[in-house]
């Protein structure tokens, strides 16, 4: 029997992640990849709704989340609500310092101002998406002014207002208490803590695969090899 396997997928991100090859034939799991955001958040996120939600639309519960980077956070807590394994690759923790790095990397794409560090701490969510917000009448003048250009506008600030709302959820997010967690990582490891509430009873495999660790071979047998032992 094919264990049914959940990956989150994030684009747009810069924090996708292509599991399409665990997809193919031969593969010991029926894949299927979700983007969290792809309702696009319309407010304050809650990760343990968003993912009972998620998993609602599932014709069958996951045996196996995978995640890469910065979905380790709501991946552990899809997993948690689905009792099935969470297997990471290089994830990291969600923090202040995290959200301003993205928001900064937003404002760069949007030719805005980011705000400083210590007036992005002291700020609220609010705060930032207005700083995205305030760009919307420049960019609709930029790409034509058009109702075209209207609705691809709305649409991008959409998607980064729920990129905003999605990491301050996961860095508000309780330590998720799941069984058998696998953490891939060719990274200097930190964080588990964060992510896990058990991080000692989490099974951690080092590679060396430092950059783009879904194309290395290794990692690609170690996924194989959790989505195997799953069904057993």
């Amino acid at each position: 029997m094919l264990t049914e396997v959940l990956a989150l997928d994030l684009p747009g991100s810069g924090n996708a992640a292509d599991f399409g090859f665990l997809a193919g034939p031969g593969s010991p799991g029926r894949l299927t990849r979700i983007d969290p955001l792809v309702a696009q958040v319309a407010g304050p996120l809650d990760l343990e709704r968003q993912a009972d939600e998620l998993l609602k639309e599932q014709p069958e519960r996951p045996g196996v989340v995978l995640a890469y980077c910065a979905g380790a956070t709501f991946a552990v807590h899809l997993a948690e609500r689905a009792g099935a394994r969470a297997v990471l690759v290089d994830p990291y923790p969600i923090t202040t310092d995290v959200i301003h790095f993205e928001l900064t990397k937003l404002c760069r794409t949007l030719a805005c101002d980011a705000p400083a560090y210590e007036a992005f701490a002291a700020g609220d969510l609010a705060q930032w998406e207005m700083v995205l917000n305030k760009t919307r009448d420049g960019l609709v003048g930029q790409y034509g002014g058009d109702e075209a250009a209207i609705e691809m506008v709305d649409g991008l600030l959409d998607r980064y207002r729920s990129w905003l709302r999605f990491l301050t959820a996961c860095s508000a997010a309780r330590p998720a208490d799941t069984d058998r967690t696998l953490v891939i990582t060719g990274k200097p490891l930190s964080g588990l803590d964060a992510l896990l509430a058990d991080p000692a009873g989490a099974t951690v495999r080092h590679v060396d695969a430092p950059t783009e660790p879904l194309a290395s071979p290794q990692v690609r047998s170690l996924l194989s090899a959790a989505i195997d032992a799953a069904a057993a």
